[in-house]
Formats: C-alpha cells, sequence, structure tokens
C-alpha cells in the first residue's frame, strides 16, 4: 500500500477559490501558512486522526502539448491535492480512506479527477464526459499504463 494518495483535478480558478470549495462542499477545513494550502479533516471515516494534505499546482505534469512518450495520466489537471493519514503506518487505512475522498469529490465536487497512489499508480478516472473509469491493479501512471487509460485522454 502506498503512503500518499494524489487526487489530480481540473478546475481554472485561482488555489484560494479551489481549496475554499473543496472545504465547503467536503465539509474539511483549511489551512494557509506562508502562501501554501492544506485541506483536511479531523476524523474523517471514523479514522481518529487527520487526513488529507497539500492542495498545489500540478508540477509533475509537462506543459501541453508533450510527446507521446512523455505521457502521464495526470497531464491535464492543473491542481493535485495529496492524501495521506497524519500518522505513520497507517497506509492500509490510509488509501480506503483516499479512495472515499475521490469518490465524494466526484458526486459533491464534480470536476474531472484522477486518483494516483505515490504519483506512479493510478487507481481510478472520473469525468463527466466518460463517468467512472476504474483501472487493473498496478497500472502506471505513465506511458506503460497507457493500454488501460489511453494517451491523450485526461
Amino acid at each position: 500500500m502506498s503512503d500518499v494518495q494524489q487526487i489530480f483535478f481540473g478546475m481554472e480558478l485561482g488555489i484560494g477559490e479551489v481549496v475554499q470549495i473543496l472545504a465547503e462542499r467536503l465539509g474539511f477545513t483549511v489551512r494557509e501558512f506562508d502562501g501554501s494550502w492544506s485541506v483536511y479533516k479531523q476524523g474523517y471515516g471514523g479514522f481518529d486522526r487527520s487526513i488529507g494534505g497539500a492542495v498545489e499546482m500540478n508540477e509533475y505534469s509537462y506543459p501541453s502539448p508533450r510527446p507521446d512518450e512523455e505521457r502521464s495520466v495526470y497531464d491535464g489537471y492543473p491542481y493535485c491535492w495529496e492524501i495521506w493519514a497524519s500518522v505513520p503506518g497507517t497506509s492500509t487505512q490510509q488509501f480506503p480512506l483516499a479512495r472515499r475522498i475521490f469518490d465524494e469529490f466526484v458526486e459533491k465536487v464534480g470536476w474531472p479527477a484522477v486518483l494516483t497512489a505515490n504519483i506512479e499508480i493510478v487507481h481510478v478516472r472520473w469525468s463527466p464526459e466518460r463517468g467512472l473509469e476504474e483501472f487493473p491493479l498496478n497500472t502506471s501512471t505513465s506511458m506503460d499504463g497507457t493500454d488501460a487509460w489511453g494517451a491523450g485522454q485526461t
């Protein structure tokens, strides 16, 4: 099980507005410190500690257009929300909670999004056009995974 999950998502708004919308629609708390934003919740899903993390511009993506050999499933999503638990050694609890946050994100926020683990494995993607797409276990976020998620699709 990975240590950090990411929800890459798309919306052309400023980051301050994005984090406020996430907090309002999901019932999470926003924390801003020195220009960095975090969205988290204490006690989410019965977990007695904090879960959530930094919301930042997607720095893992290359500017578009990119050569096919460099495509990743998270290209085209301007933001990345890192999801992690506040207690080390909780990764077995963390992924189900991250998946639940993703599902609520889809339902309550409704922006196109993809859930990954450690930037390397893609689990699920949602968009209004394609709906929910679940991927086989251990599908790569890089070109190795394009048979499952399709190069050029975000």
